[in-house]
């Protein structure tokens, strides 16, 4: 008798029927094994489902459910509002005014991108998170492998909003200014990188470890903190970055400002 035939695969027999036996016994725990392990989950689904909640939930309540992030991430938005306020006069000091509107316009650039790159990573964790891939015991390894891919990501993107800031600059403010477009492409950088984070982190935070829904509840965790470090690389340590960058580009130039004529 084939006892590989039994179980749907082909098993290596020498002529010992205890040794056949031995190894379906060991095929057999492990699908029971398997089998209570899917029921774990599929009890676990069932006591913590959300988009079920959401489905029978009225208009009001579906309203209740999303506003609650909905103010958070408002709130936590308003601290980039108050920098960009503040950092925005310090660019007089470095720029003329030509330059600082193609590098406050390249700025919204700058967190529309991580956003998109947060994004990104939110729903494919919360996807990885329902199909059982990624789970309290392995999403370590997860995140790891995703930032390796975000700064794959960031290399790219940053030196194509290089090459852009500088094609700006040269067409609106007839100079190349690659002070600027190192400040944007390094702030690029930092947000990518955080989104990234923030992005596989919310759902994995929320999903699993507090069992609140992640669809709603990642946003304010991912899009705000991307948009605070974004803000500040470009207009608290934008000064100093870009004073920095204009020294290794003009080694031999002394730095004295903006030419307002």
């Amino acid at each position: 008798m084939d006892y590989g035939s039994v179980v749907g695969a082909p098993l290596k027999t020498n002529g010992n029927e205890h040794d056949n036996e031995a190894s379906l016994g060991a095929q057999s725990n492990h699908a029971k094994r398997d089998g209570k392990l899917m029921l774990t989950r599929l009890e676990e689904d069932r006591l913590f489902d959300p988009a079920k909640d959401y489905e029978d939930a009225s208009s009001i309540m579906r309203a209740w459910i999303r506003i609650g992030a909905l103010i958070t991430t408002m709130i936590l938005e308003c601290l980039p509002a108050f920098v960009i306020s503040e950092g925005h006069k310090h660019l007089a000091n470095i720029m003329t005014a030509e330059e600082i509107g193609i590098f406050v316009g390249f700025a919204t650039v700058v967190s529309a991108v991580a956003g998109n790159v947060g994004l990104q990573a939110c729903s494919g964790t919360t996807r990885a998170i329902s199909h059982h891939y990624v789970e309290r015991s392995n999403w370590r390894s997860y995140m790891l492998k995703e930032m390796r891919v975000s700064l794959i990501i960031s290399l790219v993107l940053c030196s194509l909003l290089f090459g852009a800031v500088m094609i700006g600059m040269k067409i609106k403010a007839g100079n190349f200014n690659p002070e600027a477009a190192m400040v944007l492409a390094f702030s690029q950088f930092a947000t990518i990188i955080s989104a990234q984070f923030t992005g596989i982190g919310g759902p994995v935070l929320f999903k699993i470890y507090l069992k609140k829904d992640p669809a709603g509840w990642a946003g304010p965790f991912e899009t705000s903190f991307q948009d605070l470090v974004g803000t500040f690389f470009n207009f608290v340590l934008g000064n100093y970055l870009f004073e920095f960058f204009w020294a290794l580009f003009h080694w031999n130039e002394t730095f004295v400002g903006p030419n307002l004529t």
